[in-house]
C-alpha cells in the first residue's frame, strides 16, 4: 500500500512537470541512451520495467530488441548530422522508430500489465527528471526513506512548473532548465556518497545524454 501511495504521488507530479501531454511524449520521446526526452516505454530500460509490470522472459526479449532499434536509428541520425552531441535525434526516422518502438512494447503487453504503464512512466520519470538517470537507477538502490524525501522535491517542482505555465503555451526552455538544476540539487544531499559518485561517474561518460542540471558532487 505504502508504495502504492508514492507511486501515485510521484507519477502526479511528474505528470504536470513535463511540458507535454502523454500523446506527444509518446511522439517525442528518445531512444535507449539519449536521456534528454521524456521517459516512454521505448526509453525506459527493459530492466526497471520488469519489476513493476511483471515482464515474462520473452516479452523482455521483445521490448529490448524494440528498443535497441530506437538506439541505432538515433545513432545513425547523430552520425548523419555530423556527430554532434543529441544532434539527428529529432529527425523524422528517429522518431517514427520511437512510434514504432512504443506500438510494439505495447503489443506485446497484457491487459493489466498495459493498464500500469501510465503510472509506471510517470513514476521513472520523476526521477529523471530530477537527475537521477534511469540507465543506473536499478544500481542506486534508492531506499523507502530516500524516496519519500524525494516526492516533496517532485511536487514542489509541479507547482513552479505550473507557474511558468500560467500564462498558456509551453515553459520557456531555459526557465525549464534551470528548475530541473535548481530541484536535481535539492536531490543531491539525500543521495549516499556512493550514489552521488555512481551519478557523476555515468554523466562524466554521457555528457550528451543529461536532461539539463549538474551533475551530483560527492
Amino acid at each position: 500500500m505504502k508504495k502504492a501511495i508514492w507511486m501515485s504521488a510521484l507519477g502526479l507530479a511528474f505528470a504536470l512537470v513535463v511540458s507535454a501531454p502523454a500523446s506527444a511524449q509518446r511522439a517525442e520521446g528518445q531512444g535507449p541512451g539519449q536521456g534528454r526526452g521524456p521517459a516512454t516505454l521505448a526509453t525506459i530500460p527493459v530492466d526497471l520495467l520488469a519489476g513493476p509490470l511483471k515482464l515474462t522472459d520473452d516479452q523482455k526479449t521483445k521490448i529490448k530488441a524494440s528498443q535497441e532499434k530506437v538506439a541505432k536509428a538515433t545513432a545513425e541520425a547523430g552520425k548523419a548530422a555530423g556527430g554532434r552531441g543529441g544532434g539527428g535525434a529529432g529527425s523524422p526516422a528517429v522518431r517514427d522508430a520511437r512510434q514504432a518502438a512504443i506500438k510494439e512494447i505495447t503489443a506485446v503487453l497484457t491487459v493489466e500489465q498495459k493498464s500500469k504503464v501510465e503510472g509506471v512512466v510517470q513514476e521513472f520519470g520523476s526521477y529523471q527528471q530530477l537527475g537521477i538517470p534511469l540507465q543506473i537507477l536499478g544500481e542506486l538502490k534508492l531506499t523507502d526513506g530516500q524516496k519519500a524525501k524525494i516526492k516533496p522535491i517532485a511536487e514542489e517542482m509541479q507547482k513552479k512548473v505550473q507557474g511558468l505555465r500560467a500564462g498558456g503555451g509551453p515553459p520557456d526552455r531555459q526557465a525549464m532548465q534551470q528548475l530541473r538544476q535548481d530541484y536535481g540539487a535539492k536531490v543531491t544531499p539525500i543521495l549516499t556518497a556512493e550514489q552521488k559518485a555512481a551519478i557523476e561517474k555515468w554523466r562524466n561518460a554521457n555528457p550528451t545524454q543529461q536532461p539539463g542540471g549538474t551533475p551530483p558532487k560527492k
